[in-house]
């Protein structure tokens, strides 16, 4: 898990370039500092979540993640008050458990 200060153009995008893999389709809300990402590198498709969850055209939806993360969120705060163990840690666990659960 990476740690990120805010969700601003400048902080995304050296991560997304340092982390995702050039080809790879990188779905999202339509935050605006999302349409900013590199069209070059990357696939970007979005969902409008004012209008739908789901996109009723392109069935691009954020919610699996959100609802991962979620889960982690709560995993993570669970082991963190009763285990100090660095968040790393928790966080690879936390995603060892996701892969074996599907």
């Amino acid at each position: 898990m990476i740690p990120v200060q805010d969700r601003s153009a400048a902080t995304l995008i050296p991560l997304i370039q340092r982390y995702i893999l050039p080809g790879n389709t990188i779905f999202s809300e339509e935050w605006a500092s999302y349409h900013a990402f590199p069209a070059s590198s990357f696939q970007h498709l979005t969902v409008n979540h004012i209008l739908n969850f789901v996109d009723p055209t392109t069935g691009v939806h954020t919610q699996t993640v959100e609802s991962t993360w979620d889960g982690a969120k709560k995993r993570l705060t669970n082991c963190m008050t009763t285990n100090p163990k660095p968040l790393d840690t928790h966080s690879s666990e936390v995603c060892w458990l996701k892969n074996i659960e599907t």
